[in-house]
């Protein structure tokens, strides 16, 4: 297993992964973030060996659209938005811990409903890691 997930490392170096964030809501979003966790190295059994959670990306404000691109080396992820004038932090927190699963190569992160009824739908690669709609407010999310 150890020879198999160095392999997997290995291809992880190499890839690169596309990130997109949509707002279809009906509010300015503030305050995204996009944090990551590399896997850094194998274990005696064969699992990956996590690195501390990083900041990918920072958004201050948010209408349209933003896209980006990241290394292939992120195993696990969290996201997080606040809402201009409504829900404090609809979605906070970890949406992605399958750090073995590399079968995919985009994140999808869609933002939708309005500014007191905020909604999230996250994709990774074709599996929907998060369907949340009328969100309540949480706290931001911090590693």
């Amino acid at each position: 297993m150890v020879r198999i997930r160095e392999r997997q490392l290995e291809r992880l170096y190499n890839k690169t992964i596309t990130v997109k964030i949509s707002n279809y809501g009906l509010y300015a979003a503030k305050n995204i973030k996009l944090y990551g966790r590399k896997a850094v190295g194998v274990d005696h059994d064969g699992n990956f060996i996590l690195g501390k959670w990083e900041q990918i990306k920072s958004v201050s404000t948010l209408v349209g659209g933003t896209g980006f691109t990241a290394s292939g080396e992120y195993v696990a992820f969290a996201f997080s938005y606040d809402v201009v004038w409504g829900t404090n932090f609809p979605f906070s927190g970890i949406f992605w811990n399958k750090v073995h699963w590399d079968g995919w190569n985009e994140i999808d992160i869609r933002l939708t409903g309005t500014c007191r009824m905020a909604g999230t739908k996250i994709y990774v690669g074709d599996e929907l890691a998060v369907d949340e709609s009328n969100c309540s407010a949480h706290k931001e999310w911090k590693p």
